[in-house]
């Protein structure tokens, strides 16, 4: 079909996936008094964290172990598994190179999963932007690619999606970690499917939370950054 080009690739890229919000304190399921959880949470907060507020260092530890499933969930084999460029026998994490990127190609695929229950009750999804650093010598880039139809790169058809599969297969076997295309959900944008996750150099935790409604084919979507959260969970007094 064609011959992969490797590339030297640096860049943010940014993640649209499932969260929960962060819990308010990680260690009230050990069921620990207060002595002992101080004791404990020595194990894992670190010195650069040691004189922060117990906030700071919960919502720090709890946007971090989210960010880490993730990534880590995707390069898992249980969590390889079949969708535009790849059929399951390799791994996967798909990144887009700006946060509206990531957002239309989730909410895309969103609509269409609550499809029916929408139509008759409001369906509410919470998720989460976040933005790593990947730095490569092994990327293809497919946008730049003639010999690839780019068309059937961003279509949605099964025909399309086995077309990027085969693409896909092809950069894997040449090596590829990553590859960067046209987003199909964003016609400005761009999408960087990773294959290996040692590229990523630096993850930059949670960036900010969204709260998407669907109902009705209408989609409405609320965006808060995480510092608000700590602002307004500072400003609760014991007596409210």
């Amino acid at each position: 079909m064609f011959e992969p080009r490797k590339q030297f690739f640096q860049s943010d890229v940014f993640r649209c996936f499932h969260s929960l919000q962060p819990t308010q304190n990680l260690l009230d399921d050990l069921g620990l008094d207060p002595s002992e959880e101080e004791e404990v949470g020595q194990w894992f907060y670190n010195d650069e964290l040691k004189d922060k507020d117990s906030l700071d260092r919960v919502l720090h530890y709890s946007r971090y172990a989210v960010v880490l499933e993730d990534i880590q969930s995707k390069f898992r084999p249980e969590g390889w598994s079949h969708g535009r460029f790849s059929d399951g026998r390799w791994p996967v994490l798909y990144t887009a190179m700006s946060p509206l990127t990531a957002k239309k190609e989730k909410v895309y695929y969103l609509k269409a999963f609550y499809q029916e229950e929408s139509e008759e009750h409001v369906q509410n999804v919470e998720l989460a932007i976040s933005k790593m650093t990947l730095i490569t010598h092994h990327l293809v880039d497919l946008s730049q690619e003639k010999k690839c139809d780019q068309t059937q790169l961003v279509g949605s058809s099964t025909k399309n999606y086995e077309y990027c599969r085969q693409v896909a297969e092809i950069c894997v076997e040449a090596k590829a970690q990553a590859i960067r295309s046209h987003s199909a959900r964003d016609q400005q944008g761009y999408c960087v499917p990773v294959f290996d996750r040692s590229i990523i150099d630096k993850d930059f935790y949670i960036q900010s939370w969204c709260k998407v409604d669907f109902y009705q084919g209408d989609i409405r979507l609320f965006e808060y950054e995480p510092l608000f959260l700590v602002d307004d969970l500072r400003r609760i007094s014991p007596e409210q």
